[in-house]
């Protein structure tokens, strides 16, 4: 299935590595390729993840990977990654990229 990355995971994803690399650039490479590695086992799995709490209404699932969790939509014939935020870090829909909008354009 194919795999593809919002501009707000790919933000996320960037930042994060950055912020790991600041004091250990080697666990950040390990720790991205780990995050790479979930999403790549979305596309194969994508209904293994556990379904979101903040957001069961929009049908996001999530893998926790070295203390992150990587949010990621799964629908018929692809993935979208939708965010990736440390665990201690609130979960909203802000923080994902998705707008009530977004949610409301479903009618």
């Amino acid at each position: 299935m194919k795999i593809h990355w919002s501009q707000t995971a790919l933000d996320n994803l960037t930042a994060e590595a950055e912020f790991i690399a600041s004091e250990r650039p080697l666990a950040s490479r390990q720790w991205e390729k780990q995050i790479r590695e979930a999403a790549a086992r979305a596309g194969r799995f994508p209904w293994s993840g556990r379904r979101l709490p903040e957001a069961p209404d929009l049908g996001l699932r999530e893998f926790v990977v070295a203390g992150y969790r990587m949010v990621y939509l799964p629908d018929a014939d692809q993935v979208v990654i939708v965010g990736v935020r440390h665990r201690s870090l609130p979960l909203d829909r802000v923080a994902l990229g998705i707008h009530a909008s977004d949610a409301d354009d479903e009618d």
